[in-house]
């Protein structure tokens, strides 16, 4: 590495104004970059906080899911007591039905109230 004292005149070489022109260019690309890592940094505390949001608004909505829907086992349950209640409906209305058309029909004749019906002779059609 060369020393600023290189040629023993204990100060300048000649090269002093050339390293500070290229310290000062470094300044300026790491003074570049650094605002480049700060608007990354800017966009990056932005998304940061949307999945926040989005991440506690999940949370909810799972939560909501948990509390309001049913699972298969429940769901089951209530799908077997309801097809035993349709299937109780459905033999009260066919024990109904029975009973009414039993009721309406006509009563049987009893041998005592039969009528004798005895055949007539056929009427006759004169000519006139």
């Amino acid at each position: 590495m060369n020393s600023v004292d290189t040629i023993g005149t204990k100060g300048d070489d000649g090269r002093m104004n050339e390293r500070v022109g290229k310290l000062e260019d470094i300044a300026a690309e790491t003074a570049l970059r650094l605002g480049s890592l700060e608007r990354d940094l800017a966009t990056l505390t932005t998304n940061v906080a949307t999945l926040t949001e989005s991440i506690t608004t999940l949370g909810t909505n799972v939560a909501v899911m948990q509390a309001t829907y049913v699972t298969k086992e429940e769901f089951q349950k209530g799908l077997h007591v309801m097809t035993w209640k349709i299937i109780g409906v459905i033999a009260l209305l066919t024990a109904a039905v029975s009973c009414l058309s039993r009721s309406n029909a006509a009563p049987p004749l009893q041998a005592s109230a039969a009528v004798a019906v005895t055949p007539t002779a056929p009427a006759q059609v004169t000519k006139e």
